[in-house]
């Protein structure tokens, strides 16, 4: 996967071109139609009634381009009725998948479930959903949907353009901290592809940045953790970068502000994600990247590489019961490997 699209930034969510599909991972499922929602009559923009065929299995995805002031805006453009969406269940390890044909429009952006699709109640029930609980998490993916993205020449809302280019350093400056360069470093902030702004962050209230908090996403996609970032419910977590698998780097949230990466710690510390699953060791590119990272960061914040940590070692973090960084950093999981991995690549 490649291009990002976002939208205009008001849907909580991005999606990710894989070849000819739209890709949207980890994303909020609700479900909609029927006796279940006195308010809805139960008929799709398709023209199916869900109340008249009850047992109906179908989708509704936010789409730009209706003209809706609820959907416009959406990083999902405007796609053919009937258009197969594959759904993936993320309740568990073993997600069921079921295909759905595309039905009906929504849900709202002001939906307060932040929900990225919409399930009738069967194809709810079919992936595992508890229709009491309302919601549950899931990934999709738009069977040839790439075709329909526009490019840059759309009236009011950009969905690509400039959100896909890549972001140079010098589109993160911010007030009081040398435009967030420092002019006298001599590692260069790598380049950032997308900066996308997570809603989960908060105030440092002055408190001086001192150690590096090293993560493994335990999932196999940036769009994954880039889309767990954007849920401003739930978990609220965030990082303030993801470093891919293909060396790609996204900001989420600003070197200033801080992010929900490492609870008990992070008020004083920047956190890097790695996408990867927990066996999996780095990358190639995405050491590359991280190690410029890493030394940009550790240069322009005077932080000493002994507080640069693995997350469950990190001084400080409380709440237990996590494997992060898995073995992202070598063979053993303790920050020894994590150290040793510095050393060999210049940090420490």
């Amino acid at each position: 996967m490649n291009e990002i699209v976002r939208g205009d930034g008001s849907f909580r969510f991005v999606a990710f071109v894989d070849h000819d599909d739209l890709v949207v991972e980890d994303v909020v499922c609700s479900w909609f139609g029927g006796r279940n929602d006195p308010g809805d009559n139960g008929e799709t923009a398709s023209g199916v009634n869900t109340r008249d065929n009850p047992d109906i299995r179908g989708v509704a995805l936010p789409m730009q381009g209706f003209g809706h002031p609820a959907t416009d805006g959406s990083p999902i453009p405007k796609l053919p009725w009937k258009t197969l969406v594959t759904v993936t269940s993320r309740q568990d390890r073993n997600g069921v998948t079921k295909s759905f044909p595309l039905i009906d429009l929504g849900p709202s952006k002001y939906a307060p479930s932040h929900a990225a699709i919409d399930l009738t109640p069967p194809a709810f029930e079919s992936l595992g959903g508890d229709l009491q609980a309302g919601a549950l998490r899931v990934s999709y993916r738009i069977v040839n949907g790439a075709q329909y993205v526009p490019g840059s020449a759309i009236p009011s809302v950009s969905l690509r353009s400039s959100l896909t280019q890549r972001i140079q350093p010098s589109d993160f400056a911010f007030a009081g901290m040398d435009g967030g360069l420092g002019s006298s470093n001599p590692n260069p902030k790598p380049p950032i592809r997308q900066f996308i702004q997570s809603p989960n962050h908060s105030s440092r209230n002055g408190t001086k940045i001192k150690a590096i908090v090293l993560h493994c996403t335990e999932g196999s996609t940036a769009s994954g953790a880039i889309n767990e970032f954007l849920n401003p419910s739930g978990r609220r977590v965030s990082a303030h970068y993801i470093v891919d698998r293909n060396g790609d780097i996204y900001q989420m949230v600003d070197d200033a502000e801080v992010a929900n990466h490492c609870k008990g710690a992070n008020q004083n510390s920047i956190g890097i994600e790695h996408v990867g699953l927990q066996h999996q060791a780095m990358a190639d590119p995405q050491r590359n990247s991280s190690v410029a990272l890493i030394k940009f960061l550790a240069n322009r914040y005077g932080i000493d590489p002994k507080n640069i940590f693995g997350h469950d070692f990190t001084p400080g973090y409380v709440g237990g019961g996590t494997s992060c960084p898995d073995f992202l950093f070598g063979q053993a999981h303790n920050q020894d490997a994590v150290s040793a991995w510095l050393t060999a690549n210049g940090v420490a």
